[in-house]
């Protein structure tokens, strides 16, 4: 079970998911597959142009999930949390328009004993290009370059992620038979 939260203070954007919250529809997919159901909740807010986002989500490879925006929460964060069999995992970036003070991977896991096992991996690397992604981040695409290898992100998953987005930003459920995976 995978859940992802997207959550902006006084963000009034009636295109939050498409816009931003986009970027996390990509990221499950890309590291769970193609969504292949969307089961949405939308509401309003009083005097708002943007509304609250929840939606359901079935992967092409049977993970199920659930993945929120929230465009006025009390908070910026974007968060993402696995879990499987006696183990849990949580990501939490610090990036520069979050409030988190330090970007975190936590890993729980059950012993056998029934005991927790955590390990926190915190990043203390303080390069705003680093922390913001930009450093790096076309290493999977000169690697494909270079050897032929073709990349895990490309056009027509990027366009699944874009259908999947625009469903949940108008409030509407969908099955994606086309979705065939990464």
């Amino acid at each position: 079970f995978v859940e992802c939260h997207f959550y902006r203070r006084n963000r009034d954007d009636p295109y939050f998911v498409t816009e931003t919250g986009i970027h996390g529809i990509n990221l499950l997919e890309y590291f769970f597959g193609a969504i292949r159901r969307v089961e949405t909740r939308r509401w309003s807010q009083q005097d708002r142009h943007a509304y609250n986002w929840l939606a359901v989500l079935e992967f092409a490879s049977g993970v199920q999930g659930l993945i929120t925006f929230f465009p006025f929460a009390g908070v910026n964060l974007e968060r993402i949390e696995a879990h499987g069999s006696d183990l849990s995992l949580y990501l939490e970036p610090a990036l520069n328009y979050t409030d988190e003070p330090t970007s975190r991977i936590v890993i729980n896991e059950n012993t056998r004993e029934n005991r927790l096992q955590q390990e926190i991996i915190a990043e203390d690397e303080t390069n705003p290009l680093v922390t913001g992604g930009f450093i790096g981040e076309y290493g999977e695409f000169f690697e494909a370059v270079v050897t032929g290898k073709p990349t895990t992100s490309n056009f027509q998953n990027a366009w699944t992620t874009v259908e999947v987005a625009e469903f949940i930003s108008f409030g509407q459920s969908a099955t994606f038979s086309r979705h065939s995976g990464q």
